[in-house]
């Protein structure tokens, strides 16, 4: 029964692959002659051919994904100039309680009542 299967299991494995490896295929030619069709084109107009790819701006790239991290967090200046957040830390929705509140005065809360 196992050999009666693996045929069919492995005929349809080779045909996922041949036609997978095909659309890479097709993929990447599709590429090529769009290249040399924009190629063609900007020499036949006498402009300079574009690129696939633009300029990339790390820093500013950097920049706005941290900005975007860090977003509700106040941040100040350290004395050597480096950001670093501020020292409350932003925490606001916490309301402190006396020591006495906690149960015989320790400042570890009593555990036998959880």
């Amino acid at each position: 029964m196992r050999r009666l299967l693996a045929l069919p299991v492995r005929l349809a494995l080779l045909l996922a692959g041949l036609i997978f490896a095909f659309s890479l295929v097709v993929a990447a030619t599709v590429l090529a002659v769009v290249g040399l069709l924009v190629s063609l084109w900007a020499r036949l107009t006498g402009r300079p051919a574009p690129g696939f790819a633009g300029p990339v701006e790390t820093r500013a790239r950097f920049a706005q994904a941290l900005r975007r991290a860090h977003t509700g967090t106040r941040w100040t200046r350290s004395a050597d100039g480096r950001p670093r957040p501020a020292a409350d830390g932003g925490v606001t929705d916490v309301q402190p309680r006396p020591a006495a509140a906690l149960g015989d005065g320790s400042r570890t809360p009593p555990f036998d009542r959880y």
